[in-house]
């Protein structure tokens, strides 16, 4: 099972966000390799 495009690409979108909002609301930096994780269970579970 490879890597799709469209997973990249959601997890490009996803990576963007979190530090947008991390940033803009000064919120603690471990949310975003948490949230990538999350992210990246959410588009594995859609998929399967």
């Amino acid at each position: 099972m490879g890597f799709s495009g469209i997973r990249a690409v959601v997890m490009i979108v996803a990576l963007v966000l979190l530090v947008v909002v991390v940033s803009k609301f000064d919120l603690p930096g471990w949310i975003i390799p948490v949230g990538l994780i999350v992210a990246g269970v959410v588009v594995r579970e859609k998929r399967a």
